[in-house]
């Protein structure tokens, strides 16, 4: 495979003003990834995934670019092992490995509330949030990065918005809601229910997502 340069010609902007100012990242920094094309080639380059516009960004010549909607990615792979697929036009998926199944996720936040206060008493003109929440894979708390600093802020993040791909039957199913669930698992969905109702679950987190998508998988 032929390695090539990132760079996606005028489509592709800066985000250094007033649309950074909404990020929220997934990883506390942006991180060495490949990224792969379908021409058979891939670029190497320092990716981050804002939770609020559901992109890919990634860092150019010290500035943070926004992947644009006509790009031609097939998949995203981090060094640290975790892996993104553009499943529809510029929404890359997370590949997740329950105990029950396999399923993808397209993460998402739906409503967000950020303080004014950046980490260390410092502020970020461009007031870019960096956050990594406990219900996604890794956890842990809000690190800046040296180089390309990302001040951590006071975050109360009240729902997510994410979309799920769950292979049911040997067809893929576009899970968002409980609803969503009971009808993709067809007759298992009085099982289900009764795992919900115990368990007092809901779709808002992620890790009640899994939950749910997990024992479903494993009827």
């Amino acid at each position: 495979m032929k390695k090539t340069v990132l760079f996606f010609l005028s489509v592709t902007f800066s985000l250094l003003g007033a649309h950074a100012q909404q990020a929220v990242y997934m990883m506390e920094k942006f991180s060495d990834a490949s990224i792969y094309f379908s021409n058979n080639t891939y670029a190497d380059a320092r990716v981050n995934y804002d939770l609020i516009s559901g992109q890919i960004q990634y860092l150019q010549d010290g500035e943070i670019m926004e992947v644009p909607d006509d790009n031609n990615i097939t998949y995203i792979a981090f060094k640290d092992g975790r892996t993104f697929s553009q499943r529809e036009p510029n929404k890359f998926y997370e590949k997740m490995k329950l105990d029950n199944g396999e399923i993808f996720v397209y993460w998402k936040l739906k409503e967000v509330t950020v303080g004014s206060t950046g980490a260390y008493g410092t502020t970020t003109q461009a007031q870019v949030v960096a956050v990594r929440i406990t219900t996604l894979p890794g956890g842990g708390t809000q690190v800046g990065d040296p180089e390309h600093p990302v001040y951590q802020k006071d975050v109360n993040i009240q729902k997510c918005d994410n979309v799920y791909l769950v292979k049911v039957d040997g067809k893929e199913q576009r899970i968002k809601n409980i609803k969503n669930v009971y009808k993709a698992f067809g007759s298992k969905q009085e099982a289900i229910k009764a795992f919900v109702t115990e368990n007092k679950l809901t779709m808002t987190t992620a890790e009640e997502a899994f939950q749910i998508l997990n024992y479903a998988l494993g009827l």
